[in-house]
Order: C-alpha cells, then structure tokens, then sequence
C-alpha cells in the first residue's frame, strides 16, 4: 500500500475538535469564519479597500466563484485558497498592524497543516517572493522567508503527526 505518512493530519483533528457537538456543521461555521476573517483582513486592511468596494469584492466571490460550496463542504479545500490569501496579504498588503500580521501568519500555518497540497505552491511563491524582493530592495525578504519557513515546517509536520499517531508507519 501508499505511504501514508505525509498526509495531513490537521483536518481530522479540526473535526474532532469541534465535532464534540455530535455534529460536523460546526466545522463549517468554523471555515466560513476564517475565511471571512481572512478576507476582511486581507481587503479592508491589507489592500486598503472601502467597506463598499470589499463587500462587493466579496459578493462577487459568493456569486461568480465557487468558494460558497468550499467553505460550506467538509474538505479541507478551502484553506488552499485562505494560505494563498494570507500568504499574498502579508506579502503585499499595505495597512496590515500587528493583530494583522499575526492573524494571517496564524491562518497560513493552519492551512498549511490543514491541506496537502499546499506546501508546493507555497514553496514556489516564497522562492519567487524571496527572489524579488531582495532583487527590488537588495535586502533580506523576512516576509518571504517567513512563507518559506511555513511552507517547509508545515510539509514537515506531516509525517511528525503521523508518527505520533501511529498512522503510516
């Protein structure tokens, strides 16, 4: 049989979690909330957008995008898309405070826990991010490494949860 040992581990424990209420609705409410808090961080502060324009931005994605179905599914889908945001916000975003920050850096290390495919891409936009910004500023791209780290110690927890599970080995 296939390896399981990197395979994510952080979703069945999101379900254990808040699925104590004999219930996986829960789990939805959860998602929804942080992809709600991940996109008003994102739009209002991040791209410094008025409350009009982000609520339309957001309406757009509720209507024209699937992302209604992944946040109310239960797969860990959705947090491919919330490490994306994240990881673009802290990289780009403009207004982002200190709450900010540490809101995004705590929603990309879940996602990246949360999903298994997103350590690759993640690994490919820190390189690049790495690469152009000490290209434009001729300095150290602590954001960009800070997303390289993430992406690296998130791939590497696979297997550590696996084997503290028993699962894959």
């Amino acid at each position: 049989g296939r390896s399981m040992a990197f395979l994510p581990k952080g979703y069945p424990y999101l379900i254990k979690l808040i699925g104590v209420f004999q219930t996986v609705q829960p789990v939805c409410v959860v998602q929804a909330l942080l992809v709600a808090l991940g996109l008003e961080i994102s739009l209002r502060r991040g791209a410094e957008l008025s409350w009009g324009i982000a609520a339309a931005v957001v309406g757009g994605l509720a209507v024209f995008t699937t992302l209604p179905w992944w946040v109310s599914s239960l797969m860990p889908d959705v947090f491919f898309g919330l490490a994306v945001l994240a990881a673009g916000t802290l990289a780009f975003g403009r207004g982002l405070g200190v709450g900010d920050r540490v809101a995004l850096w705590i929603l990309l290390g879940v996602s990246v826990v949360e999903h298994v495919a997103m350590p690759p891409p993640l690994l490919v936009l820190a390189v690049l991010l790495v690469i152009v910004e000490f290209w434009r500023r001729r300095r150290a791209p602590v954001t960009a490494l800070g997303i390289l780290a993430v992406a690296v110690a998130g791939f590497l927890s696979y297997p550590l949860l696996n084997a503290v599970t028993g699962n894959g080995f």
